[in-house]
């Protein structure tokens, strides 16, 4: 998804860094997840790192692209209209995703089957991701593995 943010934000000359928009972030992973019943703590925990794995991706995809436009996406979806609207979508899901994961864990699993879970998920993405890819990915998993 970083990459599709960042096409639209290079198609609207907006900047990687968008300190508003991390807030919003922010203050709704706070309200979803007092909805599904996650502590608020980690919730915001868990994007305030996905916001810096995701800027990590963008900020490598600009350099790469900058020297290589051919590389850029042809297409440069509208950011307002398509693009956070379907991450908000997905934020929401992966919060739900968070709290179930914490409440299975607590009620009936061991963290080294969640470790297993992420480590399948790490290599499975491994010969089709390139090295920025994985890395990013690699900072977006750190709170899980801190949770187990």
């Amino acid at each position: 998804m970083s990459d599709k943010v960042l096409a639209a934000k290079l198609g609207a000359s907006l900047p990687i860094d968008d300190a508003a928009r991390e807030q919003q972030v922010i203050d709704r992973a706070v309200a979803v997840s007092r909805k599904v019943g996650l502590d608020p703590a980690i919730g915001t925990g868990f994007f305030r790192v996905q916001i810096e794995a995701s800027k990590l991706l963008q900020r490598g995809l600009h350099a790469l692209w900058s020297a290589h436009p051919g590389l850029a996406p042809a297409e440069t979806p509208d950011l307002d209209r398509d693009v956070r609207p379907a991450l908000d979508k997905l934020n929401d899901q992966l919060l739900h995703r968070v709290n179930v994961t914490i409440t299975e864990r607590r009620d009936k699993f061991c963290g080294c089957q969640i470790q297993r879970v992420v480590d399948v998920i790490t290599a499975s993405v491994a010969d089709h991701w390139d090295s920025l890819h994985r890395e990013a990915l690699q900072v977006a998993l750190a709170p899980i593995r801190e949770w187990y």
